[in-house]
């Protein structure tokens, strides 16, 4: 699954047209689409909606797969020309001065650039690289339920020293979204495929499944008891193989407990490497 987080309509308008996604049912606090494995959602200008529209959405998600995210948009930038689409290698906060650094594992047919999330519209562009309002705070809530490499920035350069940030409109927006889809098409593309990798990387052992099955778990005992079993796993096989352990437990917080302590306390088995000759 893919999350597009877009500050404004306009931005999201060309995505919503290529993938035909349709506005989710119910009364939300902002405008989501969905279709299929592709959910955008509005946030509203600033890091602040930013991060509270990715927040809303992982709500919503709590009981899906890990999913990638790719905040998309508009960015003013001291280089790049008017039109040029790119990726940030870097995210800075101006605000709070932490800076991210979404991992350039995929090759995404574009530059990448340095990337200031700032709270006023930039116009003077002292520093090198791109400006936008947004990225920070996608990239710092979405790190909540997703790794690293899985949450990306495209933005498409709007303004720069010699087109300041005044002369946008409606419509220029439209068209400069518009004519980089092509290129947006490729990044999701690619994030989709490494989620696949990931999905099939996470999948959860049909004998994990039966023994979460058991009980009802509270989302922090569940991600206690998946740890627990991949221990357990990498050090004894499958846990269908000691089973008379926990029939007897009445609760989940009785069998993490007693599983726990059996990782504790044992000792794993050492293969025999009396027959291997050092050379």
């Amino acid at each position: 699954m893919l999350n597009l987080v877009a500050a404004l309509i306009h931005e999201a308008r060309p995505l919503i047209d290529r993938y035909r996604l349709r506005p989710i049912k119910g009364a939300h606090p902002y405008p989501v689409y969905r279709k299929d494995e592709f959910t955008l959602i509005v946030s509203g200008v600033g890091k602040l909606a930013a991060s509270g529209a990715v927040g809303y959405l992982q709500g919503l998600q709590l009981n899906l797969p890990q999913s990638a995210w790719l905040n998309i948009g508009l960015s003013g930038h001291s280089d790049y020309e008017v039109g040029q689409g790119y990726t940030a290698h870097r995210i800075i906060d101006t605000g709070s001065r932490y800076s991210y650094y979404p991992p350039k594992i995929l090759s995404f047919p574009c530059p990448s650039s340095d990337l200031r999330t700032v709270d006023i519209p930039e116009a003077h562009y002292h520093q090198v690289g791109g400006y936008d309002m947004e990225a920070s705070g996608v990239f710092k809530t979405a790190l909540r339920t997703s790794t690293l490499e899985l949450i990306q920035c495209y933005k498409v350069v709007s303004d720069n020293p010699n087109h300041p940030v005044q002369k946008m409109t409606k419509g220029s927006v439209l068209r400069l979204m518009a004519g980089r889809i092509e290129e947006i098409g490729t990044v999701i593309s690619r994030l989709l495929a490494m989620t696949e990798a990931y999905r099939v990387i996470y999948q959860i052992p049909k004998e994990d499944e039966d023994t979460l099955s058991r009980w009802h778990l509270t989302e922090t005992q569940k991600n206690q008891l998946l740890g627990l079993l991949r221990r357990h796993r990498v050090l004894f096989g499958a846990l269908s193989s000691v089973q008379k352990d926990w029939e007897d437990c009445r609760n989940a917080k009785t069998f993490i407990d007693r599983l726990r302590k059996k990782l504790d306390t044992s000792v794993s088995p050492i293969p025999d490497c009396s027959s291997v000759r050092a050379d």
